[in-house]
C-alpha cells in the first residue's frame, strides 16, 4: 500500500514540476512577446489589440462547450478500461462539436466587426483587427483537441510543452511580422497562423507517439457516450463561461467605461500577476487525472493524503512568490515593460496577493471534477462570474483598474469558499489552517525584510534579488523552526523528483 502511495505522489509531484516548468518558460516567451509589442506599438494600438483579444475571448465557451476536461477525464477513465475504440470516439466527436460551433462564432464575429468598431470600440482599426481574430477562433480547436488529449493520456511534458511551442511560434511570427511594416495587424496574424502551424506539428507526435492504433482501431461512440460527455460537459460550460468572464469581462468593460491607455496598462498588470497562475494551473493540470484515477478505483485513503499533502504545500509555495510582485511591483513593471506602464503597480498588488486564493481555486476544480462534480464547480463558477461583472460595473467608472483587480480578487474568495466546502463532503481531510496561518507570518516576516532593504538607497537590481534571498530565507527558516515543513516531508518530495533523487539515477 505504501509502495502504491509513493508511486501515486511520485506522479503527481513530478507531472507538476514538468508542467510547471514548461508553463514557466511559455509565460516568459510571452512576457517578451508583451514586452516586444509594448515597446514597438503606440499605447493606443497595444490597448486596442488587446482589448479587440480579450473580446473575442469572451466567447471562448462556444468554442469547446465545457468539453476540454470531460474528454480528459473520458480518456483516462476509458484509457484505464483498455476501450481505445471509445477513447477515439470520444476524441473525434468533441472536435467535431467545437470546429462546427467555432465556424459559427467566428462567421458572425467577422461579419458584426464594422458594427462593433463603431458602437464599441470607437475605434476603425478595430474592424480588420477583429476580423483577423474570428480566423483565429474558428483554428482554436485544431490545437486544443491535442492538448487536452495529450493531459488526458498523462503525457505532462507533451501537454506542458503546448503552450510554449505556441507562444514561441506567435513571437517569431509577430517579429518577421513587425519588421516588415504590418504593426498591429503582426500580432493578429501571428495568433491565428499559429494553430495551422501547431496542428502539422502535433498530428504525427499524436498518432506516432501518443495513440498509435489511432487510424488502426475504428471510433466507438454511442448515445449514453454522448450523453456522458454532455453529461460532464454542460456543468463544465457553466465553469467555462465563468472563467472566460472572470479572465476577459475586466477589459471589456474597461474599455467601454475608460480609455485605450487604461485598458494598456491593464493588460501589463493582469498578464503580470496570472504569472502566479501557472504553478497552481500545473498542479491542477496533473492532479486531475491522478485524483480521477483514485477516484474511480475507490482508493480514499490515497486521495485523502494526497489532498492534504498538495493543499498544504501549495500554500507554502505561492506564498513567496506572491510577495515577490507584492513587494516590488515599480521595479517589476518598469522592467519589462517601462515608465509608461508603472501607475498599475498598485493594482499589481492586489491581484498578487489574489494569487493566494486562485492557488486554492485552481485544485479545488481538478478535485470536484475528478470526483464527478461538475455541475457544483460550474455552480461555484457561475456565482464567482456573476460577482466579478457586478463590482466590475460598480467599481471601474470610479476607480479604473484598480477596481477591475478588487472585483478580480473578491470573486475568486467567494468561487474558493464554496468549492472548498463541497470537496469537504467527499474527501475527508483537514484543512491545515495552522499550517497555512504560520506561514502567512512567515511571509509577514518575508515583507517586513523587502520592505526595509528597499529603502537603502542602493541598485534597484541588487535591493530585488537581495531582498528575495534574505526574505526567503527568513521565510523558510521559520517554517522549518514551526516544523510546517518537516524534514522526512522534503525528503519525501526529492524521492518523488527523479531528477534531484540521486537512488533514481
Amino acid at each position: 500500500m505504501q509502495e502504491k502511495e509513493s508511486k501515486v505522489g511520485k506522479t503527481a509531484v513530478f507531472g507538476t514540476s514538468i508542467v510547471f516548468i514548461l508553463a514557466l518558460a511559455a509565460a516568459l516567451i510571452g512576457y517578451i512577446v508583451r514586452m516586444y509589442l509594448s515597446r514597438n506599438l503606440s499605447i493606443e494600438h497595444f490597448g486596442l489589440f488587446y482589448a479587440a483579444f480579450s473580446f473575442v475571448g469572451l466567447f471562448a465557451i462556444f468554442k469547446d462547450l465545457g468539453m476540454n476536461q470531460g474528454l480528459v477525464k473520458f480518456i483516462a477513465e476509458y484509457k484505464l478500461k483498455k476501450r481505445m475504440d471509445i477513447v477515439k470516439g470520444f476524441i473525434l466527436s468533441v472536435f467535431g462539436f467545437q470546429i462546427l460551433l467555432s465556424c459559427i462564432v467566428a462567421v458572425l464575429l467577422f461579419l458584426l466587426a464594422p458594427w462593433l468598431s463603431r458602437v464599441y470600440f470607437h475605434e476603425p482599426l478595430a474592424i480588420p483587427v477583429l476580423r483577423i481574430l474570428a480566423i483565429m477562433f474558428f483554428l482554436v480547436p485544431l490545437e486544443n483537441i491535442f492538448k487536452f488529449s495529450f493531459q488526458g493520456f498523462k503525457k505532462n511534458t507533451l501537454y506542458g510543452i503546448t503552450d510554449l511551442f505556441k507562444i514561441s511560434i506567435i513571437l517569431t511570427i509577430t517579429y518577421i511580422l513587425m519588421v516588415r511594416g504590418f504593426e498591429i495587424f503582426a500580432p493578429a496574424l501571428a495568433y491565428a497562423l499559429v494553430f495551422l502551424v501547431l496542428a502539422m506539428i502535433y498530428l504525427p507526435i499524436f498518432t506516432l507517439h501518443v495513440f498509435p492504433t489511432f487510424f488502426r482501431i475504428k471510433a466507438h461512440f454511442t448515445k449514453k457516450l454522448c450523453k456522458d460527455l454532455w453529461k460532464t460537459s454542460l456543468p463544465m460550460i457553466l465553469a467555462a463561461s465563468a472563467i472566460a468572464a472572470m479572465m476577459q469581462t475586466d477589459t471589456v468593460i474597461l474599455t467601454y467605461f475608460r480609455s485605450l491607455k487604461e485598458v494598456a496598462i491593464y493588460q501589463v498588470v493582469f498578464p503580470t500577476a496570472r504569472l502566479l497562475f501557472y504553478f497552481s494551473r500545473s498542479l491542477s493540470a496533473v492532479i486531475l487525472p491522478v485524483s480521477s484515477e483514485l477516484w474511480i478505483n475507490k482508493s480514499k485513503t490515497q486521495l485523502q493524503n494526497l489532498v492534504q499533502f498538495i493543499y498544504k504545500y501549495a500554500i507554502i509555495i505561492a506564498i513567496p512568490l506572491s510577495l515577490i510582485m507584492f513587494s516590488f511591483p515599480i521595479f517589476i513593471i518598469n522592467l519589462l515593460f517601462g515608465a509608461d506602464y508603472i501607475s498599475g503597480s498598485l493594482t499589481l498588488q492586489i491581484l498578487s496577493l489574489g494569487a493566494l486564493l486562485f492557488t486554492i481555486v485552481f485544485v479545488n476544480q481538478s478535485l470536484l471534477l475528478a470526483t464527478d462534480k461538475a455541475k457544483i464547480n460550474g455552480t461555484a463558477m457561475l456565482w464567482g462570474a456573476a460577482a466579478n461583472i457586478i463590482i466590475n460595473i460598480i467599481l471601474i467608472p470610479i476607480f479604473g483598474i484598480i477596481g477591475a483587480a478588487i472585483a478580480t480578487v473578491t470573486a475568486y474568495a467567494l468561487i474558493m469558499t464554496i468549492t472548498l466546502k463541497e470537496i469537504k463532503k467527499s474527501i475527508t481531510f483537514i484543512t491545515p489552517w495552522k499550517e497555512w496561518c504560520i506561514a502567512l507570518l512567515s511571509g509577514a516576516v518575508f515583507y517586513l525584510i523587502t520592505t526595509a532593504i528597499k529603502s537603502i538607497q542602493i541598485n534597484a537590481f541588487i535591493q530585488f534579488f537581495s531582498g528575495i534571498i534574505l526574505g526567503g530565507i527568513a521565510y523558510l527558516a521559520i517554517l522549518l523552526l514551526t516544523k510546517v515543513i518537516k524534514k522526512e516531508e522534503l525528503i519525501q518530495i526529492r524521492n518523488m523528483l527523479p531528477f534531484l533523487n540521486k537512488h533514481n539515477r
